[in-house]
């Protein structure tokens, strides 16, 4: 049956490419929102992570907040998709990194990872979370034209 989908051309690479690049749109976009609006938390979450210097927490959060939203937008007008593909997957390999870090260390942490609304712990779940979304992307920028 998905065989004869797929020659029947009811689902085409080109359809796939677009609902992936979509989604990382909508999920960039979604959790960048949601951590604009409970700002104070999350920048409370990457000063409990304990990785950075404090001085350095706040413009570190509001690079993140920024990036998520505008590479979310970028992708949703696929605009330079491969190298936002490629930047989002360096931000999720370096939040996947803090969040092993942190559960190695065996600290309980709310990640704040969408926002206070969506609260939840840090766990390998977070991280294959990460992992799946990372894989998206590298398909996203796989697909991508150059020119894209």
């Amino acid at each position: 049956m998905i065989s004869r989908c797929w020659d029947a051309n009811l689902v085409s690479q080109d359809s796939l490419k677009k609902l992936a690049r979509i989604f990382i749109a909508i999920f960039f976009i979604f959790t960048g929102s949601l951590k604009i609006f409970s700002f104070p938390q999350f920048v409370f979450s990457i000063q409990e992570f304990d990785l950075l210097p404090h001085s350095t927490i706040l413009p570190v959060a509001i690079i993140i907040v920024l990036s998520e939203m505008f590479s979310g937008l970028g992708m949703a007008l696929n605009i330079c998709t491969k190298q936002i593909s490629i930047f989002l997957i360096l931000l999720m390999s370096l939040f996947s990194v803090g969040i092993v870090i942190n559960l190695l260390r065996g600290n309980v942490i709310d990640c704040n990872c969408f926002g206070n609304y969506f609260s939840s712990e840090l766990s390998w779940w977070s991280v294959i979370r990460n992992l799946v979304l990372i894989c998206v992307l590298f398909w996203i920028s796989y697909t991508a034209k150059k020119n894209q």
